[in-house]
């Protein structure tokens, strides 16, 4: 397909490809730019439900408008496939970003969060059930901007059939236990798991699912087994957002967060204890004054004119910063103290009036005077701010009051209306400093074009005032204290993975780690994972021994009327008949059940973890059989058969056989069985009659 011409499109390079469709990114020669073309496989026919899902795919996203969710543009058939034309967005997924780099530090974690939420929020609303959210169908675009994209498994509530009823579609990592179980009833509720689930991978740079274990493992754990939190896996994840992400993979629905908007408020009071449970401060000893920017709330860029235009995208430029001298003429200081002249003024008055009344009324005084005293009211808490930070290029250090709060572009940061301090830093850029006001409930966008630092960049930067600058370069930084860790494990050869990456196997030294918590992983098949928490000092190697416990299941053995048992030869309980119950590690295990008078039956069976296994035998049962036999010339000859040894009847009458293992043969005077006697198993599954087949040879 590439560099063939679909309608006015070139396609020049494949995207990505799923289980219905392929994604091409291809040009527009007639609006000259890039756009994705998703096209329905071939081996799907008009007819058929993928079909339907891909046109019902186009449908709903049309009607979806949100700067956070793919744009469709348009849907066409061209000799004989169909395709949707949709936004192009430039830049990589979630899951390539935690491939690549690994768990997200929360300052870049919150940002990501709000913009997935506040898509599905709107899907939601809309009436639109994603129900295939992941870190490979979130995009995060080179501007910073969060993009949702493929809605190809998408409920629309307002058209019940198109929705799936015959599969449970979605992901297995990220599907909702009632998206495992196949219910009908699927909601909103469902996505807010699968965001729970890829909150989790976020934070720590995986699921919590055993690596490599089998999908109905899998299956097993998402209905039944409770999740370790984020925070047992890496020390470093904050409490409250593990608990926010936990509460997200609920078992039962009506434990979760009930809506997108109140999972976004849930991080947004994170934000707002992480920046507001300490004092605030500033930094004012190396203020860089950024008068040129205009950020009163008349600015261009405050909340009156954000970056968002009113379809809520971000315009592709911005013009030039407005300028602003400041005042030293004086006037302005004049402006600001008559206010308060005024204020005075007035008080002072007042209180000389208040005299003179009391004066003249001492009843009045006194009724005044015997009034209860209310205790005065709680002033009410004030909303917060919200603050987005852009700058070109992106991927900025944010300071917000001294403290780092990721990088740009910030989205939607709460913080506490009032007065702050920005630092805005780049490698080879020049930095920037600003104070700013910003208003209880409104939003506040600020961009910032960056100044690329040159060679020939001065070392003092004076700006419109001597009494601020700017001094160039800054001090070094004293490089982190850092320690090392040596991690064991018995039995040994156990997966470790540090702080959400994996380093090999156990016994191993990991060198160079940064001085603070620290969380462990450790993982062998067979076994418990172990979760561990370290704590680095400067200059120390810190010893980690762990013991790995085996994974257990449980097994219950019936004998009756009553029976020895043996695991892999060993006997474990002599002849008795009441049931017997132990624990195993999980593995394969060969269970004899010996009946000394009636016979025995082994079986392999394997222990999985955490899930019962039971075995029950009852010797007394009956199997019918039924049993023939034939000369060399394939002409059926009449003979004797016998169970171990005994006659129980002869061939082509129906026998009855005992349950247990039993060796078969048939005699005849005159004949010799070609082949050795038969082995045979009966269970009390057995329903039908059990055939068998023998060849006699006639001795000459």
């Amino acid at each position: 397909m590439l560099n063939k011409i679909v309608d006015k499109f070139r396609i020049d390079a494949v995207l990505g490809e799923g289980g219905m469709g392929i994604v091409y990114r291809a040009w527009d020669m007639v609006l000259e730019r890039h756009v994705a073309l998703k096209m329905i496989h071939r081996q799907f026919t008009p007819t058929e439900i993928s079909f339907r899902r891909f046109l019902a795919e186009a449908k709903i996203l049309a009607k979806l408008e949100h700067p956070n969710i793919v744009q469709v543009y348009d849907l066409l058939e061209h000799e004989g496939s169909w395709f949707i034309v949709m936004q192009y967005v430039e830049g990589l997924t979630l899951a390539k970003i935690i491939e690549r780099e690994g768990p997200m530090p929360y300052q870049r974690f919150s940002p990501v969060c709000k913009q997935v939420l506040a898509a599905l929020g709107y899907a939601h609303r809309a009436g639109v059930i994603h129900r295939d959210i992941k870190p490979s169908n979130v995009i995060l675009a080179r501007e910073g901007t969060v993009k949702v994209t493929d809605f190809g498994l998408a409920k629309y509530e307002h058209h019940p059939a198109l929705t799936q009823t015959s599969s449970t579609g979605g992901t297995l990592y990220y599907m909702s236990p009632e998206q495992v179980k196949n219910l009908a009833n699927v909601d909103q509720r469902s996505d807010l798991y699968a965001i729970g689930m890829m909150f989790y991978e976020m934070l720590t740079g995986r699921t919590p699912f055993p690596p490599g274990a089998p999908p109905i493992d899998i299956m097993n754990a998402i209905l039944d087994q409770p999740f370790q939190s984020p925070r047992r896996l890496l020390a470093s994840v904050p409490e409250p957002l593990s608990e926010i992400v936990m509460k997200a993979l609920a078992k039962d629905p009506a434990q979760r967060h009930q809506s997108a908007d109140e999972m976004l408020n849930a991080i947004t009071q994170f934000e707002y204890q992480v920046n507001y449970a300490t004092t605030v401060r500033f930094r004012t000893n190396d203020a860089f004054d950024v008068s040129r920017y205009d950020i009163s709330p008349q600015g261009p860029l405050s909340s009156r004119q954000a970056a968002y235009d009113e379809s809520g995208r971000l315009p592709a430029k911005y013009g030039p910063p407005a300028t602003s001298l400041p005042d030293t003429s004086g006037r302005g200081k004049f402006k600001r103290l008559v206010p308060g002249f005024l204020a005075i003024t007035a008080a002072v008055l007042l209180i000389l009036l208040t005299l003179k009344v009391w004066q003249r009324s001492p009843e009045m005084l006194e009724s005044v005077l015997q009034r209860p005293v209310r205790a005065p009211e709680r002033p009410a808490a004030h909303p917060l701010a919200r603050l987005s930070i852009f700058t070109e290029p992106a991927n900025a250090t944010v300071f917000l009051n001294g403290d780092s709060i990721g990088l740009t572009p910030v989205m939607a940061y709460s913080i506490k209306p009032g007065k702050l301090a920005l630092r805005i830093q780049r490698q080879n850029y020049l930095p920037i400093e600003v104070t700013a006001t910003v208003t209880a409930g409104k939003d506040t966008t600020f961009y910032f074009p960056l100044a690329a630092l040159k060679a020939d960049t001065p070392k003092t930067l004076m700006v419109e005032s001597e009494t601020l600058k700017q001094t160039l370069p800054r001090p070094p930084v004293s490089p982190p204290a850092v320690g090392a860790v040596r991690i064991d494990s018995s039995p040994r050869d156990a997966t470790i993975i540090f702080d959400g990456r994996t380093w090999g196997t156990t016994p191993r030294t990991i060198q160079e780690v940064t001085a603070g918590d620290h969380g462990i992983v450790l993982s062998k098949t067979g076994y418990r994972e172990a979760y561990l928490s370290v704590t680095i000092a400067s200059g120390k190697t810190q010893e980690i021994n762990a013991t790995l416990l085996p994974l257990m299941g449980k097994l219950r053995v019936i004998v009756m009327p009553s029976g020895a048992i043996f695991i892999d030869g060993e006997q474990k309980r002599p002849n008795a008949a009441d049931p017997y119950e132990t624990s195993l590690p999980v593995g394969s295990y060969r269970i004899r059940m010996e009946s000394p008078q009636l016979g025995f039956l082994e079986k392999t069976i394997d222990i999985k973890a955490d899930r019962p296994h039971e075995l029950a035998i009852d010797f007394t049962r009956m199997v019918k059989l039924i049993v023939t036999a034939f000369d060399t010339a394939g002409q059926r000859v009449r003979a004797e058969v016998f169970v171990d040894g005994k006659r129980i009847g002869e061939t082509l009458q129906e026998l009855h056989v005992r349950i247990g293992q039993h060796e078969i043969e048939v005699r005849r005077e005159g004949y010799k069985l070609i082949g050795n006697p038969q082995e045979i198993q009966l269970e009390e599954s057995t329903a039908q009659p059990v055939r068998m087949r023998f060849t006699l040879r006639k001795i000459q």
